[in-house]
């Protein structure tokens, strides 16, 4: 029995107290911990990269030049490798071959080019000796790093998959919001 002045009726004894789970709160932290997995897996991917320095098949080895033309030629080269890695690589996909004929992009500044040859011939030249070397293993790096980028691709191609009533109720929500807030906001 229970004091007078407590809250206690004696039908209290006949309604079953509901039991407390034990494991309940073990599942959110089993899913949280999953979800987290899935998303550092998700974000460390691996990453192709043309090696720093070009391998032997893109120099011009011309054993009549002399060895201060030479040096020169392989400089140029140099260059020439450099534009790839910086511009060239993030355009064009390491499985897929190069176009035909250089993009606009492929170009060394006018000090490395050679003065007395002809520039574009030059560019020519060692765009089909990049596009024979891309595809080959040896010219390729890999390595893992951290990328975000896939949850704003995920993001952004959600519209496509949502049915048109419900982007156009988000819409229109999403104006309604606007208007109330320029009518509430002062002038």
């Amino acid at each position: 029995m229970k004091h007078s002045n407590s809250l206690y009726s004696p039908g209290d004894d006949f309604i079953p107290q509901p039991r407390k789970r034990r494991n309940a709160g073990i599942w959110k932290w089993v899913i949280l911990i999953v979800l987290g997995w899935l998303f550092v897996y998700r974000s460390t991917r691996p990453v192709m990269s043309l090696s720093a320095q070009p391998p032997q098949a893109f120099y011009a080895y011309n054993r009549s030049l002399a060895p201060q033309e030479q040096q020169h030629a392989r400089a140029v080269a140099r260059e020439y490798w450099r534009v790839a890695v910086r511009r060239i690589q993030k355009e064009y996909s390491p499985n897929r071959p190069l176009p035909e004929n250089p993009p606009a992009q492929f170009r060394i500044a006018d000090t490395a080019r050679d003065q007395g040859s002809d520039a574009m011939a030059v560019r020519v030249r060692y765009w089909h000796r990049l596009r024979e070397v891309w595809n080959e293993p040896h010219v390729w790096v890999v390595s893992y790093g951290w990328s975000t980028a896939w949850v704003g691709n995920s993001l952004n191609s959600l519209p496509r998959y949502i049915p048109h009533w419900f982007s156009g109720a988000v819409q229109s929500l999403a104006g309604l919001t606007h208007r109330i807030a320029q009518m509430i906001s002062p002038p």
